[in-house]
């Protein structure tokens, strides 16, 4: 039996390994899933960002209508007049209520919610000599005296309600009747 001894090839053995063209195409179609991955985890984080501040904002207008019924079902009714202590305009709220914000230790105050609508922006003030004759119905307290509560993205507009002792709050197309307890 005669082995013979294999022919030799024309081509070289190839050597182990990737060749310098298929290490470029893998680096290129990483750098495209990479940037893929990426648009889609920015956009995601985008979105939750939004998310997280419509939720805070949110929460700001809720705060803001539960501290005002609060005060407003402790509303003082004024038995001279015959009629709750409060005045609403379309930008500012007054009101002499028993639950204070700011003066804690004061068994009633002088609330004033005021409305800015080219900032959107709620402030809030107190008057503790609420029986002040100075705070007539044309007082407005200086802005660098009143406390920011919070800006909103939607319009407000306070009205004075249907009923004695009640304000509508309307914001953004919402309507909010809140009502004094005290008749």
């Amino acid at each position: 039996m005669n082995v013979s001894p294999p022919s030799p090839s024309p081509h070289r053995p190839r050597a182990a390994g990737f060749s310098l063209l298929e290490l470029l195409v893998a680096m290129v179609i990483l750098a495209i899933m990479s940037a893929m991955v990426y648009s889609v985890l920015h956009s995601g984080l985008r979105f939750a960002d939004r998310g997280s501040a419509r939720i805070l904002e949110t929460e700001r207008e809720s705060a803001f209508l539960m501290l005002l019924a609060e005060q407003m079902r402790s509303a003082y009714f004024d038995p001279e007049q015959q009629q709750v202590a409060m005045a609403a305009e379309p930008d500012m709220l007054r009101l002499v209520t028993r639950r204070p914000l700011l003066n804690l230790d004061s068994p009633m105050v002088l609330a004033f919610y005021l409305y800015e609508p080219e900032k959107k922006t709620i402030s809030y003030a107190e008057k503790i000599d609420y029986y002040n004759p100075d705070y007539d119905e044309t007082y407005r307290p200086p802005m660098e005296e009143t406390t920011l509560l919070f800006t909103s993205r939607r319009h407000l507009f306070i009205t004075p309600g249907d009923e004695a002792g009640s304000v509508t709050i309307t914001l953004g197309g919402e309507e909010f009747t809140l009502r004094a307890r005290c008749r």
